[in-house]
């Protein structure tokens, strides 16, 4: 397995001084770090007490659950799922610290009989696929995931509020504004929390900081010979942003002998393109992936020469909180990666 640093020593924060937020990976510690601009959280204080969403999201998914977010200097989410972590140069960081979706129960697996091979192939020596392997019943939970995830999709319609509404308001000028103060901003997002399918899906724009900073990483990666050639053109793997995803994939899903062969590992990739476009995918229907789109309406970013343009953030086929989990994980490493 390659050997990363974590995401914690590479002071990401210090190299985006000018952006407005952006996530960050520890695989080290399993936790997913949103870093927001401390100069917008009275806005999103505001946001968080008076805007409806938060009635929404609690009557929709936390009916039962008393507590939600009860003010955004102590943001801890639906189900104490998130917390703040401090100040980061300048940034507030809110930490959510991921957990596996299934335990491990003292049952013997009623497939296997606690042997952890597969009785129906025995001559493949596969795993056994209820159990991966452990020869113990898995018991599936979802809900704290699922709380990260509805928690992220709600602190992004914040953001995306205080992007459209505080700055209009206090500069008359919309984007333009964004895009003068943020320079350094690499993308905006906004997801969907529903259980149907496609029911996770994720989008929104990328800058032309980002676009820029995946092309010279393209061509770093071409000078060390590691460009590659496909049916989309060329292209340089995301290597560190690859082995993230498989090992929170591993982590997630309780697979910790999930191999490249077995299904799953063949289906995650990171790529970039020498146009400065990116592609995310993992398993899933016919392509589950986040990428940057040539078509699509701009949310930003769509101003100034082409080479400053952005691009449209889109996705096909995420059904699943664990699929867009692992997705927002590889653009957490996308923004690690081209910075480093």
């Amino acid at each position: 397995m390659t050997n990363i640093k974590t995401n914690t020593e590479s002071r990401l924060y210090e190299k985006l001084p000018d952006a407005f937020f952006f996530f960050q990976f520890d695989l080290a510690t399993k936790t997913f770090g949103v870093f927001i601009d401390k100069s917008c959280i009275p806005n999103l204080e505001k946001l968080a007490v008076n805007n409806r969403l938060l009635p929404i999201y609690k009557e929709k998914y936390f009916p039962t659950h008393k507590s939600y977010i009860p003010n955004f200097k102590k943001f801890h989410g639906f189900n104490s799922c998130g917390e703040v972590e401090g100040i980061f140069g300048n940034f507030l960081k809110i930490s959510f610290r991921l957990a596996p979706m299934y335990t491990i129960s003292k049952k013997k697996c009623e497939d296997c009989k606690g042997t952890g091979k597969n009785k129906d192939y025995p001559h493949y020596k596969w795993d056994c696929f209820r159990c991966h392997g452990l020869g113990k019943e898995l018991e599936s939970d979802r809900t704290s995931l699922k709380a990260v995830i509805y928690t992220l999709s709600l602190l992004l319609y914040l953001l995306d509020a205080y992007d459209s509404i505080y700055l209009e308001e206090d500069n008359k000028k919309g984007y333009e504004v964004f895009e003068e103060k943020y320079k350094q901003q690499m993308y905006v997002l906004k997801t969907c929390v529903d259980g149907e399918m496609n029911g996770h899906a994720l989008g929104g724009s990328g800058s032309g900081f980002l676009k820029k900073k995946v092309g010279e990483y393209f061509s770093r990666g071409k000078t060390a010979d590691k460009a590659y050639t496909s049916v989309g053109g060329p292209y340089v793997a995301f290597e560190k942003t690859i082995e993230m995803m498989r090992e929170a994939y591993k982590f997630l899903s309780v697979k910790p002998k999930l191999k490249d062969s077995a299904m799953g590992f063949d289906h995650i990739g990171a790529e970039g393109k020498e146009d400065g476009r990116f592609h995310l995918q993992t398993e899933g229907t016919n392509s589950c992936s986040l990428y940057a789109d040539h078509i699509g309406i701009h949310t930003n970013w769509f101003k100034g020469s082409k080479e400053e343009q952005g691009y449209p953030l889109s996705c096909h086929n995420v059904d699943t909180s664990f699929q867009q989990m692992i997705l927002l994980i590889g653009l957490a490493g996308v923004t690690e990666e081209v910075c480093s």
